[in-house]
């Protein structure tokens, strides 16, 4: 990537929510100071420092709700400066990482060195504090510190909160700080022992299978709590009909909850297992074809408010190897937009609606940070080679050598517009 300045990209199509010049076709000016967006004129530009942008689509840049962290302690898996890397790669601006690192993300220096870390970069990684101390579900963790320090939400990510009791103090605490709870739902004794959804390709395969409602049961607990205290929660990587139907109904009932899908659950079914490609092992599993066009609808109908990433890269060692020893997990930013606009399952305004608009309310974002666009040819069709990414530590996609459609070209964040290229 490279950055560049004084270059006018002229006839761009604006399709940012809420623009002024929202639907229009318009030009757009990057100096050394920023940036203008302005209707296009009808005159020729004089200046040779342009470039033709009828081709281009001006989108806000995305935002992800959860992206794992590897820094500190996991560096041989990435760095916080190639996840920024990958995130502009995908057309996001702004990322919400998650504390799982070593040591984990739970008192205000690690927020504090994460911030330092990326404060150069041109994505904007937003650090989410630990719910628990080391993340292990047994004492609260520096809640109260860690806001002051700059978490803008906090998450224990996968690792489910067992006890109750501690969970229904996490969620008063984070109602007086008015800061959103991130909680993935499940019930971790029901979930331990699986690797795959429990259906017809687990006992296909011969592999242990995660019953659906090993999500369903944590949900509802976590719902009766949210009943009880009136804590805004965020439900992370929703993934099965029982879970919808009962996120359905806690909105119906005027509950401040709201919930995303993993894009993948999206995309891809336990089908995809057929020959133990540990890159589809996930966490939450792939579902079934069923479960899938549920997912779907429940985008469209806007039971499920955001769809995300979930990026999480492995090392080689940790996903070529048996089935049963792999790590979880899926290499995602770089494929996330353009596997879904290759899909042609959702428009694009209701992909920027649940990749941008939503999830900046959810995380609160104020307007100043909103000021971040990605240039993205809708109808280029391209492939993401994996020779291509020899730099990265972690190459755990199965989306490497797929057709995608909609190619980011620049990335414009922090008054600055860089030029995305792999």
């Amino acid at each position: 990537m490279r950055q560049i300045s004084n270059i006018l990209f002229r006839r761009v199509a604006n399709n940012v929510p809420g623009h002024a010049f929202f639907g229009a076709e318009c030009d757009l000016y990057v100096h050394d100071s920023g940036f203008d967006i302005r209707p296009s004129s009808t005159a020729q530009d004089d200046d040779e420092h342009y470039i033709d942008g009828r081709h281009l689509t001006l989108i806000p840049g995305l935002i992800e709700l959860h992206a794992e962290a590897n820094q500190p302690g996991r560096e041989d898996r990435e760095t916080l400066a190639e996840l920024a890397q990958l995130a502009a790669m995908g057309g996001y601006t702004h990322v919400l990482t998650m504390p799982l690192t070593i040591p984990v993300t739970d008192q205000c220096q690690g927020i504090e060195y994460q911030l330092k870390i990326a404060q150069n970069e041109l994505v904007q990684l937003l650090p989410a504090g630990a719910v628990t101390k080391k993340s292990d579900g047994l004492e609260l963790a520096e809640m109260y510190d860690m806001k002051g320090a700059g978490a803008i939400a906090f998450s224990d990510y996968k690792r489910r909160i067992k006890n109750t009791k501690l969970l229904l103090l996490a969620m008063q605490y984070a109602k007086q700080l008015e800061v959103p709870l991130m909680l993935t739902p499940g019930d971790s004794y029901l979930l331990r022992y699986g690797m795959v959804h429990e259906g017809i390709f687990s006992t296909r395969l011969g592999l242990k299978g995660i019953p659906s409602i090993s999500e369903s049961i944590g949900l509802k607990r976590d719902l009766d709590l949210v009943r009880y205290t009136g804590c805004r929660v965020h439900f992370q990587s929703i993934s099965t009909i029982e879970s919808i139907d009962l996120i359905r109904k806690a909105k119906d009932e005027g509950l401040p909850i709201t919930a995303d899908v993993n894009f993948y659950h999206l995309l891809l079914t336990d089908a995809m297992l057929e020959n133990f490609d540990s890159h589809y092992k996930t966490d939450p599993p792939l579902r079934d074809e069923v479960t899938r066009d549920a997912l779907i609808e429940a985008v469209k109908d806007g039971t499920i408010d955001a769809i995300s990433a979930d990026h999480q890269p492995r090392t080689y060692e940790e996903k070529i190897c048996e089935f049963d020893k792999a790590e979880y997990g899926m290499l995602t930013l770089p494929f996330v937009f353009g596997a879904l606009i290759e899909s042609g399952i959702f428009s694009l305004d209701l992909l920027l609606e649940k990749m941008y608009l939503n999830p900046a309310k959810i995380l609160g974002l104020p307007a100043e940070n909103m000021n971040n666009y990605s240039l993205i040819d809708l109808d280029k069709t391209h492939v993401i080679k994996k020779d291509d990414f020899k730099d990265f530590r972690s190459l755990n996609s199965p989306f490497f050598d797929k057709k995608l459609k909609g190619r980011v070209y620049y990335i414009i964040s922090k008054n600055r517009c860089q030029n995305i290229s792999f």
